[in-house]
This record gives C-alpha cells, sequence and structure tokens, in this order.
C-alpha cells in the first residue's frame, strides 16, 4: 500500500460526530435519542467561555453624533468583530435622554435593569427592541430615579453613529423594525 492517503481517510480527518439533541432543551446537551450526525469539522458548535462581566473595566459611552446636551453613560465593552459588530453592556443614567433621531447601522437592545422610553414604547427588563439602520426613533429617556442597564448590541460595517433627523431614510428596513417585545 505505500504512503498515499485515500480519498475516505483524507474525509473522515475532517468530518466530526456530534450528539444530536432531538427533542432536547435546545442547548445540545440531553442527546435523548442517542444518536449522533456526521458534520464537518467547520461546521461544529463553537466552545463559548463564561466571564465575569462585572470585572471588565468601564469606559465612558457617547454615541457619535448626539447633541452636547446628551448626558454620558459608562460601558463595559464584552465582544468586539472587525466587521464593526460589537456587544456591550451600557449603563445610562437616570438623568438620561436624546431627541429623536437615527442610527447609522443596525441596533439590537436588550433591557437587563431599568426603564427607558423611546417614543410611546416603554422597555423594561427583559425587553427587547430591534432598530434597523436609518429607521426614525423618537425622543428617548430613562423613566424614573433608577440607572438603566442594557445589552447594547451593534451591527454594520460603516461606524455606528446617531443623527438627528424627522424622517426615515429612503432605505430604511420598516419591516424588520421591533419596537418592543
Amino acid at each position: 500500500m505505500g504512503a498515499s492517503c485515500s480519498l475516505s481517510t483524507i474525509i473522515s480527518k475532517t468530518i466530526m460526530k456530534i450528539q444530536e439533541d432531538w427533542g432536547g432543551n435546545g442547548r445540545g446537551r440531553m442527546n435523548l435519542s442517542g444518536r449522533s450526525t456526521e458534520i464537518s469539522s467547520e461546521h461544529t458548535p463553537r466552545k463559548y467561555q463564561l466571564f465575569d462581566t462585572n470585572k471588565i473595566s468601564e469606559t465612558e459611552w457617547r454615541i457619535n453624533g448626539f447633541p452636547e446636551n446628551v448626558i454620558s453613560g459608562k460601558r463595559c465593552l464584552l465582544s468586539w468583530h472587525e466587521c464593526g459588530a460589537s456587544t456591550s453592556k451600557v449603563v445610562l443614567p437616570p438623568q438620561f435622554e436624546a431627541p429623536s433621531g437615527i442610527f447609522t447601522a443596525d441596533l439590537e437592545i436588550f433591557i437587563l435593569k431599568g426603564t427607558i422610553k423611546i417614543g410611546e414604547w416603554f422597555l423594561d427588563k427583559h425587553c427587547y427592541s430591534f432598530i434597523p439602520a436609518g429607521v426614525l426613533i423618537d425622543d428617548w429617556k430613562v423613566v424614573g430615579d433608577e440607572e438603566v442597564e442594557i445589552l447594547w448590541m451593534e451591527n454594520g460595517s460603516v461606524p455606528f453613529g446617531y443623527k438627528e433627523a424627522k424622517n426615515n431614510h429612503p432605505d430604511a428596513s420598516l419591516s424588520e423594525f421591533i419596537p418592543v417585545l
């Protein structure tokens, strides 16, 4: 036989068996069926490392384009990708208010603590919103005397910013806007 490799040997080195999660809880750990699926190693689920966000240093947080009278918040950068996407824990003080306008990239927010009002919508603990780039949002502010903690997820290849506006951008994806869940 020599030193050559057969095609089946090469393929078997790049294929992994992973347990199926039929009838499980979606976390891929229950494997109730006992079956496995062969999958290319490039498509296997990644491993994630848990970390304590309270140990990450805070920095001043201010969106490029906010008027000078908008009070700064604090932020802990949790993840960042070279394409411009990032996830941060943002803390807004009770006095925070910002005028209506548009964001230059898509934004997802998930409220961890406190309440924020965006136009007529109130978002409190465990509420979610998806704001596509260019969609006009009304004035927003922190409600009450408690600071607001937000999981702030920016997405896009353009620098994230805020522009005062009175109308939606013509290319905004209005059908994708989720004011509150």
